[in-house]
């Protein structure tokens, strides 16, 4: 991300916040790898989530996690 990528952006953090909470329910599920990270950063919280990073655990144990490679 660089400041020329945002130059002439406008959308603001609660734009985003409200486009995601139109598009799901309390009842959707969300999928993603370390999808905690994502939310934390929106600022979002949701409590259907499958975490792929979390399904299928790293041979050394927590706190490592799986690449998504």
């Amino acid at each position: 991300m660089t400041a020329a990528l945002l130059e002439g952006v406008s959308t603001k953090l609660i734009d985003v916040q409200n486009a995601l909470r139109a598009l799901f329910t309390e009842e959707t599920i969300l999928v993603g790898h370390s999808i905690e990270n994502d939310l934390l950063a929106l600022k979002l919280y949701h409590n259907q989530i499958i975490d792929t990073s979390l399904l299928y655990p790293h041979p050394n144990g927590p706190p490592s996690k799986q690449a998504l490679r």
